[in-house]
């Protein structure tokens, strides 16, 4: 999740990442990574912060030098590097009322002074992917905007790669009320820059070829983007090697040594925000330890979204990561509490066990859309807008009751989004914030704790 890698302040680290990632994804046949956000996070608002890493754009320029060194390096035909896909172009994040794919009304001005330097750090170090955005920027929608994905994009900053499309963007020239059909829209995004079509849309297929043979799109504008895509399939080495070994994809997959960097990234990437009468650490040998809360045993709100539908390791809750951690002779009693959405399930249990324990540990915070599959009960990720930086449902009712319990309470934050905890940051001794913190997380926690 980004917000953990940003809270981690370290450049080498985040190269490290990066040429792990890409290292899989190349063992298995995979030749891009994407998503690279570069968009700031200036509105905690959007549900898509999670994907981002900082709002401060000197360190967001040197965390997108090291993303591009890590997954792409000096030579894309290298058996463990990829093309290093930048998103979105120039920028998502701040829009009108906070809301995904919001118009952007900020000034050019604010653009290249504050969103672009992560965009030339990236291009200075080679980034050869883009991905365009789906707001509209001064009335034009990015897609069709030939100013921003030529002029200024290839132009001005000098990008040699590959523009693709947002997923199902060609349509934000039809919603937009730009063009009055897919057909029309794929004619203005291919002349505006864009180079590839993510999501199938109707723009770059069929009625594409009726705009050639009708004359509304020149054939030199299909040639050049052909000419951008065999050109990068080409540096790759594609057609040279265009198959995978299996043998070596499996023991690159989730191997040792990326499963002690996702453990490394996770307890880097944890931020201690409040530790009151030295409350933390705490002592491996306490005699009982209270979990409780929504998010303690649950790995899924420990990953971002467009996390993959299935993962087939296991990944460590903080209950597991709390339990592994203690004396073997510590007692720990878990209670989920209530949801992170709905109401009160078994608080009368949660503060039985507080009662009953030496200490109790809180977790709460968001559920992330995993695998982008708009689940109904997630409340971070693309798409995932809020009005109130609230805990949601009970959550915050089961911190008060907890902690009436009478025994110190040390609250983690599980999110992707900053949040408003001011009545826990008044009465509770300890606040960690843990983010999204991946499969290896509840370890870090513990370890941390």
């Amino acid at each position: 999740e980004g917000l953990a890698i940003g809270s981690t302040f370290d450049m080498p680290l985040v190269s490290r990442i990066y040429a792990a990632s890409a290292k899989e994804a190349r063992a298995i046949g995979i030749h891009i990574l994407s998503t690279l956000v570069l968009e700031l996070d200036r509105d905690p608002r959007m549900g898509r912060n999670m994907e981002a890493y900082t709002e401060d754009p000197y360190l967001y320029a040197q965390i997108a030098k090291n993303i591009v060194r890590g997954a792409q390096g000096a030579n894309i035909n290298a058996p463990d590097k990829v093309v290093a896909l930048m998103t979105d172009f120039p920028t998502q994040s701040e829009p009108a009322s906070g809301i995904e794919r919001g118009a952007i009304e900020l000034s050019e001005r604010s653009l290249r002074e504050n969103y672009l330097p992560p965009w030339i750090a990236a291009f200075n170090a080679g980034a050869l992917g883009v991905m365009a955005g789906y707001p509209e920027i001064d009335d034009i929608p990015e897609h069709s905007s030939e100013k921003w994905n030529t002029d200024v994009l290839r132009n001005e900053l000098g990008f040699k790669g590959v523009l693709v499309s947002e997923g199902n963007g060609f349509d934000s020239i039809v919603y937009e009320n730009v063009a009055p059909d897919q057909k029309q829209a794929g004619a203005m995004a291919l002349r505006a820059g864009v180079d590839v079509n993510l999501t199938y849309e109707p723009a770059y297929m069929g009625p594409l070829m009726e705009n050639v043979v009708e004359g509304r799109v020149p054939e030199w504008l299909i040639d050049r983007a052909v000419r951008r895509v065999l050109e990068l399939k080409f540096r790759l080495g594609l057609f040279e090697h265009p198959y995978v070994d299996p043998v070596s994809a499996q023991q690159v997959v989730h191997s040792a040594e990326h499963r002690e960097l996702a453990l490394e990234v996770a307890r880097e990437g944890i931020v201690l925000l409040k530790n009151e009468n030295n409350t933390l650490p705490l002592k491996k040998d306490l005699r009982s330890i209270a979990v409780i809360g929504p998010d303690a045993d649950d790995g899924w709100s420990q990953l971002g979204d467009y996390s993959p539908s299935v993962v087939p390791h296991k990944m460590t809750t903080i209950l597991d990561g709390i339990k592994q951690k203690v004396f073997p002779q510590t007692k720990v009693q878990y209670v989920r509490g209530c949801d992170v959405i709905g109401g009160k399930e078994d608080f009368a249990a949660a503060v039985q066990i507080a009662r009953n324990s030496d200490v109790a540990v809180v977790v709460v915070g968001e559920r992330p859309d995993n695998a982008g599959k708009g689940d109904a009960q997630a409340t971070d990720g693309e798409g995932f807008d809020v009005a109130s930086f609230d805990l949601t449902g009970a959550q915050e009712e089961l911190v008060k009751a907890v902690q009436a319990a009478g025994k110190p309470v040390i609250l983690v934050l599980v999110n992707g989004r900053p949040l408003s905890v001011r009545w826990e940051a008044a009465h509770l001794p300890a606040i960690v914030e843990a983010w999204e913190p991946g499969e290896r997380g509840g370890e870090a926690v513990g370890d941390v704790l």
